[in-house]
């Protein structure tokens, strides 16, 4: 945002023709200037000051013949004011993609970044990633990675990865570390939440308690697949695989409409494998009289499930990131 939009913005304010979210930010911003450290960038310093003055030099020439005893150290007061809102504003309002300045941590130098936008925002990387943080969302990153690329995250963001075997991808997030050596997925951890979940979308992810690099066991790493997820449980330190809400289609298919004539039901469960990549389990024996004649346009995999199994009166259920079958089987036509 330049000084420009910064005008703008307050000129709406200050003629109460802003909206109300634009009016509660602004006064938000106001009512807690004491606590800010202000320092405005030598860009923006002229321009807001230059735009500020001709603000003020015409509320001086109003309230000075207005008001008798008009204090000029009020007009100081305001101009001083209002330049600290016009910095807060700018770092609020500006899109950015390499995070506020750099902050010392004990692991060494990060960018430290604080999605305050209403909008998701990309930080791109320079190993060619991308991540997407979702409003609130705190992302500290090195500027360079190293032998390892780790970062940290606070809230929710999108995760693309680009692939580099030679070099892992670590995303520390509140009790839980997700390793990727390139993929795409989504974790979901806010520091006021009882659950941190991560969920991908493609390629293979492992996750582990963060506590526990360099000595994982194969009882605490859950390895994830598209269209799984992990919800941990932080009180209990209990994690839990699942299929994702709302599986996706994985691969690519001219229609997602599915039309059988009386064919077998093993057939159909095993598309859904192929579609959703979800393993489907069930007794092949059990089912093996199981015909169907159905459309399926669309429905999600779940809503399929349900359809299948209420035609030949079995019953489903989500274990372990799976799905597994159960059925008496069908009588033959």
């Amino acid at each position: 945002m330049d000084a420009k939009e910064f005008d703008s913005l307050l000129e709406r304010y200050n003629t109460n023709t802003c909206t109300a979210a634009e009016k509660r930010l602004v006064e938000h911003w106001m009512n807690n200037l004491q606590s800010q450290d202000i320092d405005i960038p030598e860009h923006a310093r002229d321009a807001i000051k230059n735009n500020l003055w001709v603000k003020i030099d015409n509320q001086v020439l109003a309230e000075s013949s207005a008001k008798p005893g008009f204090s000029y150290w009020k007009v100081a007061a305001a101009v001083a004011l209002l330049i600290s809102c016009s910095f807060l504003l700018y770092q609020y309002f500006t899109p950015a993609t390499t995070g506020d300045a750099p902050m010392r941590l004990a692991d060494g130098n990060l960018i430290r970044f604080i999605n305050t936008t209403r909008e998701p925002v990309r930080v791109p990387l320079k190993d060619g990633s991308a991540i997407v943080v979702q409003p609130g969302g705190e992302l500290r990153y090195p500027e360079t990675f190293g032998s390892q690329r780790e970062v940290f995250l606070s809230g929710e963001a999108f995760f693309d990865i680009a692939r580099d075997p030679a070099h892992p991808f670590l995303v520390h997030a509140n009790e839980l570390t997700t390793r990727v050596l390139g993929t795409s997925f989504v974790i979901k951890a806010y520091a006021d939440r009882k659950e941190i979940v991560v969920s991908v979308r493609t390629g293979k992810v492992s996750v582990f308690p963060k506590a526990l690099p360099g000595s994982i066991t194969s009882s605490q790493e859950i390895i994830l697949t598209p269209n799984q997820q992990v919800v941990y449980k932080r009180q209990e330190g209990i994690a839990e695989k699942q299929l994702v809400e709302s599986p996706a289609v994985l691969v690519p298919v001219p229609s997602t409409t599915l039309v059988y004539t009386n064919e077998p039901v093993a057939k159909l469960f095993r598309t859904l494998e192929t579609m959703y990549g979800v393993t489907i389990d069930f007794d092949e024996h059990a089912i093996e009289q199981c015909r169907i004649t159905t459309e399926l346009t669309d429905e999600g995999l779940f809503e399929r499930m349900e359809v299948i199994c209420h035609v030949i009166d079995a019953t489903y259920y989500v274990e372990d990131g799976h799905i597994r079958v159960e059925s008496r089987g069908c009588i033959a036509n």
